[in-house]
């Protein structure tokens, strides 16, 4: 590949893939909300999509709106996103290898463990429905692959979730507060792991729908004493009761089809984040 648009060029996971594609000498277009945000690659915003030209050899459509905390909302810059947007990409790239980052999210509530592509979809969230609905856009397009990602952490994540928030209350604090007995499960993948993955899909000739998590979930309980360790053993308390399903997911697929691997241990993504004074 030797030029890649990169939709979604400013954002956490964009910045990272950016870096790795010129490491790997590729040209890269950026595109973004913001694009004055990035000095080192030309970038425009995602109405200028048509002022492109088509002849790039990857696209990879990472830009996305995640309404933490109101995940059933349904606004229009959700639709705008999420739907519309891979619309407009399929239709103005048909010659690329495209790369979809989608979710997890797809799934909703779980039926089984782990959950693999096969798994039925089960009341997702609005946010779930329509990044299966970008998904579904993407897979008229003939060479296209979707990597439905678990949660992705590290320096720079959004600070509206569960790690940074115990991570910046455990050094307010000194203590680290769980709701119910922390036994909840979540599979966290390392952005540096993440984008390895779309670099390996992106280079790859497969199509479809893949599972891109660790693969490994980790209970709430296990993530504090992880955090406790690295900020001199704080106490761990709990508090009140936790009713949120536990996720697990098969990567299974994956494997059959990428050597590639998550290197990441959820320990050394910590460091690195309380490192970056996360």
């Amino acid at each position: 590949m030797s030029s890649a648009l990169v939709i979604g060029s400013n954002g956490f996971l964009g910045q990272r893939l950016v870096a790795a594609l010129r490491e790997r000498r590729v040209s890269v277009q950026g595109v973004s909300r913001s694009p004055l945000a990035n000095e080192e690659i030309p970038t425009c915003r995602a109405d200028e999509l048509g002022t492109l030209a088509c002849d790039f050899d990857g696209v990879y459509l990472l830009a996305a709106v995640i309404p933490y905390g109101a995940l059933d909302r349904v606004t229009p810059e959700l639709i705008a996103s999420n739907v519309s947007l891979p619309q407009q990409v399929v239709e103005r790239f048909p010659a690329a290898r495209l790369v979809f980052a989608s979710s997890v999210a797809v799934y909703g509530a779980p039926l089984r463990s782990p959950i693999d592509e096969e798994h039925p979809f089960l009341r997702p969230s609005a946010y779930g429905l329509s990044k299966a609905l970008g998904e579904q856009t993407v897979a008229a397009h003939g060479n296209a692959i979707s990597l439905r990602f678990s949660s992705i952490y590290g320096p720079g994540m959004t600070a509206a979730t569960f790690l940074p928030k115990l991570i910046r209350r455990g050094r307010e604090e000194d203590r680290l507060i769980l709701f119910g007995d922390g036994s909840r499960r979540q599979d966290y993948l390392h952005v540096d792991d993440a984008v390895r993955m779309l670099l390996a899909a992106g280079g790859s000739g497969r199509t479809g729908v893949f599972n891109a998590a660790h693969g490994s979930s980790a209970t709430n309980r296990e993530v504090a004493q992880l955090v406790s360790e690295r900020l001199g053993r704080i106490p761990i308390e709990f508090n009140g009761d936790d009713d949120s399903p536990s996720f697990e997911y098969s990567r299974t697929k994956w494997d059959d089809a990428f050597a590639c691997r998550p290197q990441v241990t959820l320990d050394e993504g910590i460091a690195r984040m309380l490192a970056n004074n996360e």
